[in-house]
């Protein structure tokens, strides 16, 4: 794959998890999607169980020594009409 080609999948992938709506507080939508596809890019996954939360899900692929810390909820809309239609 060229970077042209690289460029365009990381931009869909983006795209798509953009399109999720995952506000502070309802993340679960966008955990799942991440759980259903981190598998098939060949990532093992652990959720840790938060009280209250959806939980924090750990992905991990090989054993690498660098690790990504990031959340899941977005800053909200504020009444955006397009806030979940990423421009592609």
């Amino acid at each position: 794959m060229d970077k042209d080609d690289l460029e365009k999948r990381a931009g869909e992938i983006l795209g798509a998890l953009l399109e999720v709506e995952s506000p502070t507080g309802k993340e679960g939508s966008l955990l799942q999607v991440l759980q259903k596809e981190l598998p098939k890019r060949g990532f093992s996954l652990r959720l840790q169980p938060v009280p209250e939360a959806p939980g924090n899900l750990i992905a991990q692929r090989g054993k690498g020594r660098i690790l990504l810390a990031t959340h899941l909820d977005t800053v909200p809309a504020w009444g955006h009409p397009h806030a979940h239609l990423p421009q592609r």
